[in-house]
């Protein structure tokens, strides 16, 4: 095993992934502590330095780890829980890991050299590109937009010009090193540069997964390439080694002198480092260097910085990508997380159905899944997690790690982009707000005091004061929740969700709705006549005469639980007078309940009776708003004398509390035309029933005296017609 001098490590260790970083481990301290690691899925440097302990997985009994424990630990045969690691081990990894954080502190203390996110303001304005990695599907390319204080260095470029630099001279270098191969940005390599202040951080991935930094030279204008083209020339790039392999071949097929180039100084055995000079890589070097001409025509730019943290950590590595993440959905998130997370990391999400950030953020905890014993899961949870020798998952460190970072650093993204937006809008577009408000309110004449306001007049002035408010601190008009509780009902949630999120102020949230709708008293319970709440909607549209349609329309018969009133519903209840009993199934033994079941039929209609107050007062505001006396099940089953006294009823009861039926109005049904002949009299009389004696609130009839044709009484308790509603489910 070689030795690695701790003291002169490169910045690149922190940025080095999976193989590259076990390669590292086990070049540091032997194959054990590497596998230490690895055996918790511990992939890079940021996830082992975020860890407290990464022995804290030996106190789990588990046959997994049973060789790895004998390896590096003392086991006590008395009692094979108590065990110790072994001292150079643990001194060993310790070491490292102290080393490491020392390195990624002074690390930061050199790039650091900006200002908070929050101080931050926005002066230039130019696209900054990087370049996405191949692997992930239908993504191109990813625009980050950042907002920084002005530039206090004037030769900067826009970081476009330092990409196309960049490209042309590795495209240069290749074909100068290597005869006949050409590299090409985005296919064999990405570049991410980022602005920091007067400084651009710069890295590039190689094809073959590694990670390097570019060093960028303020002074000259220029990023210097050596380590790249070093790693290039060197034996662990597995990319230039297939590109070569590949070329063989093809010369191969076509017989054209392969022996000859096999031979050749540019294809000898990659592990031959001899042809190698340090020098040619120096400072100098053209092919090493880019060095950009200071006269080139810059274009305005404007650059907002969102989110920025100089470290060695996953908001360095996402940060290209987070501007954009968001639009991420289903294979094209899985496929982001499994390269920046991890294989398993991104199969969690994806079992659980956790597609896109939006979902990710308001899961509580994307682990809890691994409690259920599922077949379904279990590959997946021998790959995630430890199996105890009773039958426990525990889940692995590093997975753990991962996952939560990577929603923690989302969180705090966009949590630094909400903030950073609401202060962005409220200093640099409340003009422009005030004068489309203006425009608008003008257009519309919202403020005219001595002029009723229509629906638009008020939604459009809610909404354009909303436009000034945090999201936090929307408020809405009594007329728009009342608007917003009728289309939630009509269009559905999901509907409802999709406007009110792409109309941000214009509606409130479901939660505020589900508060106004129970404040409203909406609750009915079956067989109620409101006849209360109706004297109290009346008095509020000033209405004293109303019109009472009725109608049924089939439902899917069951019986549910009423936990509000402690009874069941779904029965058909018996009639009374015409009337359905109200709270007639409410037991509390189990046998009756099942009597129930044999004794009564389920309902298979729900009927019924809406309110229509006829307004006297024509207002824009103040219009005619049907009401819900009453609804219940129904198995269809009743006469016409029935439905008779039922209107009857209706009628006394209204007029108890002032409340005066000029009609009533159903489909055309036989049961409820025979009702209304009886009502008015019309050739026929029931027994029994008189419905003109003692009442002083009858109707006049005066009819033309040639309309020999039209007979009705001159005197009616009530008008009767068809059709005034249609129930549909």
């Amino acid at each position: 095993m070689m030795i690695v001098d701790l003291n002169d490590l490169t910045d690149e260790v922190l940025f080095y992934p999976n193989d590259q970083f076990y390669k590292f481990i086990e070049d540091c301290l032997g194959v054990d502590e590497m596998n230490l690691l690895k055996l918790q899925s511990i992939k890079n440097i940021r996830t082992l330095l975020n860890l407290p302990d990464v022995f804290s997985m030996f106190s789990i009994n588990c046959k997994e780890l049973v060789d790895l424990k004998n390896s590096i630990c003392f086991v006590d045969e008395d009692n094979n829980k108590n065990i110790m690691v072994k001292s150079g081990i643990k001194a060993g990894i310790d070491n490292l890991i102290t080393t490491l954080k020392e390195k990624n502190n002074k690390y930061i203390k050199r790039t650091k050299n900006f200002k908070s996110p929050s101080s931050l303001s926005s002066t230039t304005n130019c696209p900054i590109s990087n370049t996405y990695l191949s692997n992930i599907p239908n993504s191109d390319s990813v625009d980050l937009s950042l907002t920084s204080t002005p530039l206090t260095a004037p030769n900067l470029l826009p970081i476009n010009d330092y990409i196309d630099l960049i490209s042309n001279s590795v495209e240069k270098f290749a074909i100068n090193t290597f005869t006949n191969i050409i590299l090409k940005n985005n296919d064999d390599y990405a570049i991410f540069l980022t602005l920091l202040h007067a400084n651009i951080d710069g890295r590039i991935k190689c094809g073959c997964s590694t990670t390097i930094k570019l060093g960028f030279r303020l002074n000259r204008n220029s990023f210097q390439l050596s380590s790249y083209f070093k790693h290039l020339k060197n034996s662990h790039c597995s990319m230039i080694k297939k590109k070569k392999q590949v070329l063989i071949e093809n010369l191969n097929k076509n017989n054209n002198l392969s022996d000859d180039l096999l031979q050749n100084e540019d294809f000898r055995d990659m592990n031959d480092d001899t042809g190698y000079e340090e020098d040619s890589l120096n400072d100098d070097n053209n092919s090493s260097q880019i060095t950009a001409n200071t006269s080139i025509s810059r274009n305005s730019c404007s650059i907002v910085f969102h989110y920025l943290i100089a470290m060695a950590s996953m908001e360095r590595e996402l940060l290209p990508f987070l501007e954009n993440i968001s639009s991420y959905s289903d294979d094209v998130f899985y496929a982001f997380v499994k390269e920046f997370v991890g294989d398993v990391e991104s199969e969690i999400l994806e079992i659980q159905r956790i597609k896109n950030v939006r979902i990710l953020l308001q899961v509580p905890d994307v682990f809890i899944f691994l409690q259920i014993n599922s077949k379904d899961i279990l590959k997946l949870k021998e790959r995630a997690c430890f199996v105890t020798n009773d039958l426990q998952y525990i889940i692995r460190s590093g997975i753990k790690s991962n996952l939560e970072q990577f929603i923690e650093t989302l969180r705090k993204y966009y949590k630094s982009t909400s903030n950073n937006e609401n202060f962005v809008s409220s200093q640099t577009t409340a003009n422009v707000i005030k004068e489309t408000t203006h425009c608008m309110c003008h257009l519309i004449d919202i403020y005219q005091s001595n002029r009723a306001k229509s629906f638009i007049n008020i939604f459009v002035s809610n909404l354009s004061k909303n436009m000034t408010r945090s999201s936090n601190n929307y408020q809405f008009d009594l007329i728009v929740n009342k608007f917003a509780s009728v289309f939630n009902i009509l269009a559905g949630n999901n509907t409802y969700e999709f406007i009110r999120l792409n109309l941000p102020g214009s509606l409130p949230s479901t939660t505020t709705l589900k508060t106004y709708n129970q404040n409203m008293n909406l609750q009915l319970s079956e067989c109620e006549f409101r006849f209360d709440s109706l004297k109290d909607h009346l008095a509020f549209v000033d209405s004293n005469h109303v019109f009472v349609s009725e109608d049924s329309t089939g439902v899917i018969s069951s019986v549910s639980y009423d936990s509000k009133n402690d009874c069941f519903i779904g029965f058909s209840p018996q009639l009374e007078n015409g009337l359905p009993s109200v709270d007639q199934f409410q037991t509390n033994s189990y046998a009756e309940l099942q009597q129930w079941f044999e004794d009564f039929d389920k309902s298979t209609l729900i009927n019924t009776h809406l309110i229509e107050p006829l307004i006297k007062n024509n207002s824009s505001l103040v219009h005619s708003r049907p009401f819900i006396l009453s609804a219940y099940g129904t198995n269809n089953k009743y006469t016409a004398i029935d439905v008779l006294r039922k209107w009857m009823y209706l009628y006394r009861e209204c007029k108890k509390r002032n409340i005066n039926v000029v009609g009533f109005s159903s489909d055309c049904d036989s049961r409820y035309l025979k009702a209304m002949q009886l009502s008015l009299g019309f050739f026929i009389r029931a027994p029994n029933i008189d419905l003109l004696s003692g009442n002083n609130s009858l109707l006049e009839i005066n009819i033309a005296s040639h309309w020999n044709f039209f007979f009705i009484r001159s005197t009616q308790p009530y008008l009767c017609m068809q059709d005034g509603i249609h129930l549909v489910t």
